[in-house]
């Protein structure tokens, strides 16, 4: 097991859209167990928003944590009968194991916190336990060799490079989590096709829209203009566009924030969804935004329909599915970017079937954030 004594706490709370309120794995299930290590240890703890705790003594295991989902049946507070919040956190994507803690006295400020219970300040913080990344078995991230549910090890890249993950040049790393890390893949000039991206379309019709031969047509599906299609799978949840350089986050059918049933004002796409991809430093980042209209306008494959994406944004879409284990695409996504004629809207792709239109900034559609470019 790798240790790492850094831990980052985050406190955040959102209103879930319409729709968005199905069953999330954003818990820990602790069970009590047997540790048969006599663990005895001196550790030093950094918590971003509660402190920094130096000298504390670690002991044995006593909590084993799994992702869970939680229904509130009923809840009092106070003896008051509460209506939980539509609070929703992400997944958990490892387990835990907790171990016994004692830290120095130390006189911590109160911390507001949200969670499906409520609001409130909470007091007298006294570390009492420490709970760390853990898996079922003796395989782990960490120890060179790739384990099931790992692209990689340290330095053992199960023989990938940038260009197998469809750069052309750079060097390819293996990430914390022991994902594909492409941050250091690139495109020499050249190599990528500058300039805008091809639409996917390579089928040509006449005005009766019978399909005819290409050639000489002078159609899109003859000229065939543009940097073709070029998508890259990280396996962290996100998707790199090899032509523009821009980071997709994919998007699932399982109940968390990213869901594609989800569905916003443009207000809350910054401050709703967005936020909380950042908040949670998702796939190791807090840079994701709302794409402008161009940006969402890149990944349309016109080729396709219902969705007119590629398939990379479009693959075993099936209820359940998480985003390490599918991609899912909607219809209508907004942009950051406003409608100049009228400033109460803003504009929307439609994913489905290509168009783009404004709406209401009051209205709701999906989010798909985005990091990167120039």
């Amino acid at each position: 097991m790798k240790w790492t004594w850094t831990i980052g706490l985050a406190l955040v709370a959102m209103t879930l859209p319409p729709g968005g309120a199905s069953a999330v794995t954003d818990h820990l299930q602790c069970y009590k167990i047997k540790d048969p290590a006599k663990l005895k240890g001196l550790v030093n703890l950094t918590a971003p928003e509660i402190g920094a705790a130096s000298g504390c003594k670690v002991s044995g295991a006593a909590l084993f944590c799994v992702a869970a989902s939680k229904a509130v049946v009923s809840a009092t507070s106070n003896g008051t009968a509460l209506t939980p919040l539509p609070y929703m956190g992400a997944p958990a994507e490892t387990d835990r194991l907790c171990y016994k803690l004692k830290c120095p006295a130390a006189a911590l400020p109160g911390q507001q916190a949200t969670d499906q219970f409520g609001t409130r300040t909470l007091t007298n913080f006294k570390a009492s336990m420490l709970c760390t990344p853990a898996v079922e078995g003796a395989g782990f991230c960490g120890n060179g060799t790739i384990d099931a549910g790992e692209q990689c090890d340290g330095s053992n890249l199960n023989g990938a490079t940038c260009q197998s993950q469809g750069f052309p040049t750079g060097t390819l790393a293996c990430a914390p989590g022991c994902r594909y890390d492409t941050s250091g893949c690139s495109c020499s000039t050249g190599e990528c096709s500058p300039g805008l991206p091809a639409t996917g379309q390579t089928t040509c019709w006449d005005s009766a829209g019978t399909v005819i031969a290409c050639a000489g047509t002078g159609q899109d599906g003859d000229t065939l203009k543009g940097a073709p299609l070029a998508y890259v799978d990280n396996g962290d949840g996100t998707i790199t566009d090899v032509n523009t350089g821009l980071i997709w986050e994919k998007q699932s059918l399982d109940g968390s924030v990213h869901d594609v049933s989800n569905i916003y004002t443009w207000d809350q796409a910054f401050s709703g969804h967005v936020a909380m991809l950042n908040s949670t430093s998702f796939a190791g980042h807090t840079d994701w935004r709302v794409p402008n209209r161009n940006e969402l306008l890149s990944i349309l494959d016109v080729q396709n329909h219902s969705p007119a994406v590629s398939a990379a944004f479009d693959t075993n879409c099936t209820p359940g599915c998480t985003v390490l284990t599918c991609s899912c695409t909607g219809l209508g996504y907004w942009s950051s970017s406003s409608y100049q004629l009228d400033l109460t809207q803003a504009w929307l792709v439609d994913l489905g079937n290509g168009s783009t239109d404004p709406d209401h900034k009051s209205d709701t559609s999906a989010t798909r954030a985005v990091r990167g470019g120039s």
